[in-house]
């Protein structure tokens, strides 16, 4: 198993404990945008297990899974950042904009990341390069650790 699984299963749960301790709709939503967005960050886990692997036949299963999934992976990136945005309206609505400066802060930069990294995703899907691949991937990477650190924190 690869351990992006694990770390997309630890944050998903410490998102879903967070959601007991305060369930309002709000935090619903920033829930269901990041189970949207673990989905799509789990093709790297996909991706990096097809290379990983020794077996060719293997390989060429798991890679006709990935192919099959990664018309779901767009939709569910814009249907996370949907669920994100309604998070963000329903955040401002219920709170001042200085509540809890930590979590603004970063909630705004993992907002903004995200955003780049859907920019960058179509513009991959627009013109595959390597480049592009590498911003789509490191973005993502970092969107992880921000969402990581607006979640726990």
């Amino acid at each position: 198993m690869n351990y992006w699984f694990i770390l997309n299963a630890v944050l998903f749960m410490s998102a879903v404990m967070l959601y007991i301790r305060d369930s309002s709709v709000a935090v619903l939503m920033a829930v269901c945008g990041l189970a949207f967005i673990l989905f799509n960050w789990n093709m790297h886990a996909i991706f990096s297990k097809i290379r990983n692997l020794d077996n060719r036949n293997e390989r060429i299963r798991i890679a006709g899974r990935a192919r099959k999934i990664m018309p779901f992976h767009v939709v569910s990136g814009i249907v996370g950042l949907a669920f994100i945005v309604l998070h963000i309206l329903l955040i401002y609505l219920r709170y001042d904009v200085t509540y809890m400066k930590f979590k603004a802060v970063s909630g705004g930069v993992a907002f903004a990341v995200l955003s780049a990294v859907v920019v960058s995703g179509y513009l991959r899907r627009k013109k595959a390069t390597g480049k592009r691949r590498l911003a789509h991937l490191y973005l993502s990477m970092l969107l992880f650790w921000i969402m990581a650190l607006h979640i726990i924190w």
